[in-house]
């Protein structure tokens, strides 16, 4: 029998503008939604990339800011994507690779 996926996680930020920082990288292996709702910002304070999209994963991202992610790479400071990557209303600055 399949694996059922798991349910989604809520959004517990609140009614505030809220910045979370990274500190290494998250990898998305499977199809995932981050939902900002225009109040969540992901940051890696220079020192981080912050997503990293695994083959045959999609990530969609909607109401989002990305800043100041960081990669000596020329592969993308904010996300590396092997996988799909959907942005919508989503916003990048601030960042170098």
């Amino acid at each position: 029998k399949p694996a059922s996926s798991p349910p989604p996680a809520p959004n517990n930020c609140g009614t505030n503008p809220t910045t979370i920082v990274l500190t290494s990288p998250k990898t998305v292996t499977r199809n995932t939604t981050i939902k900002g709702a225009s109040r969540v910002t992901l940051s890696g304070n220079l020192q981080t990339r912050l997503l990293d999209v695994a083959s045959g994963a999609t990530l969609s991202l909607d109401h989002i800011v990305l800043e100041k992610a960081f990669s000596a790479a020329t592969d993308g400071a904010a996300i590396n994507s092997h996988g799909r990557l959907a942005l919508s209303n989503a916003t990048i600055r601030g960042s170098i690779s």
